[in-house]
């Protein structure tokens, strides 16, 4: 029955998300048994929480204050993805594993408890931890689509950067796409800092290498990049240019794979980059060796002449500017 045929009643009843009823788990049997949970989906962002959160947390369940129930998937293979409750989970969890010490906070019912990991506590506080109960919401019947639209909305009381934002409107499908994209050996080679990874700086150069290889040059940041995201989650994105995206990526490691990680940090900097992968395109088209591609292009950042410096600066990722870093990228390969 297609959904032009069916009664509003009937496609209410097919389409409309159901969630389980309420499901508690004690702290003590997750820590038990942390393997029971997945947070990696591929939407979720990063762990972000300072020590003094996650102390504040074990804090707030000793004092009896109500914890946020978790909202989560069943698996086939019987494991709990969960979408929303992910650090969380994660505090609770390692702190009952002994994994860190509370920072430093008011007394709890007249004891110290500062600097103290879990089997450090008194019994009495551990025996609270450990039989607190987590509520888990279950989904069971949701698509790909609505699993990332149900992340977004329960993340919308707390604000999302732009590339955590971008990563919501672009979905799983091409997320894990992109992860592939930047587990490739170039993106080892570029001097992301642990910082930058936390921030998903690598996942957003994939996405300004489409916007250079779709000569969309206005897209490659904050908002304008959101939009090119939304292009891309409703048209997705042809597999002559995810090859094309792979290829170049692969180019690009081949050509500076020989440099040493001093040259490889003034080279391979996000805006170079971006320029870079613009004179890639032009050299795998032209049949220019990728070694000779790397001789020539990195000589010119590390020594850039007045047309390259030109180039950078304020505004330095404008379309202008961008297009202009690749015609003198090109220059140097056909010279």
């Amino acid at each position: 029955m297609s959904a032009e045929t069916m009664t509003l009643r009937e496609r209410i009843e097919k389409e409309r998300i159901v969630k389980s009823t309420a499901q508690p788990r004690t702290l003590k049997q997750l820590a038990r048994n942390p393997k029971s949970i997945n947070t990696s989906l591929a939407i979720q962002r990063n762990l972000r929480w300072e020590e003094d959160q996650k102390s504040a947390l074990i804090e707030s369940v000793l004092l009896g204050y109500p914890i946020p129930a978790v909202y989560s998937i069943k698996s086939d293979d019987n494991v709990t993805w969960i979408l929303d409750g992910k650090q969380r989970l994660t505090t609770f969890i390692s702190y009952l594993n002994n994994e860190w010490a509370l920072e430093e906070i008011p007394p709890v019912f007249g004891v110290d408890i500062s600097g103290k990991k879990f089997s450090e506590l008194p019994e009495e506080f551990q025996e609270i931890l450990e039989d607190h109960n987590i509520v888990f919401y279950q989904f069971e019947r949701l698509t790909t689509d609505q699993r990332d639209q149900l992340f977004k909305r329960l993340n919308s009381g707390t604000p999302l950067s732009n590339i955590e934002l971008t990563r919501s409107i672009l979905g799983t499908e091409l997320l894990d796409w992109i992860n592939n994209v930047v587990g490739k050996p170039f993106f080892h080679l570029v001097p992301f800092t642990e910082k930058q990874v936390d921030k998903y700086v690598h996942q957003e150069v994939v996405l300004q290498m489409i916007g250079v290889i779709k000569e969309k040059f206005d897209s490659l940041g904050g908002k304008k990049l959101q939009e090119l995201a939304l292009d891309l989650r409703i048209n997705s994105v042809p597999e002559e240019l995810k090859q094309t995206i792979e290829d170049i990526t692969d180019f690009l490691g081949q050509a500076f794979k020989e440099y040493e990680e001093k040259d490889r940090k003034k080279i391979l900097k996000k805006n170079d980059i971006v320029g870079l992968v613009g004179a890639a395109k032009y050299a795998i088209e032209n049949g220019i060796d990728a070694t000779q591609f790397g001789e020539r292009t990195g000589s010119l950042i590390l020594k850039p002449s007045g047309a390259y410096k030109a180039t950078k600066g304020a505004g330095t990722a404008g379309a202008d500017k961008v297009r202009k870093r690749i015609e003198v990228l090109i220059e140097t390969l056909i010279q």
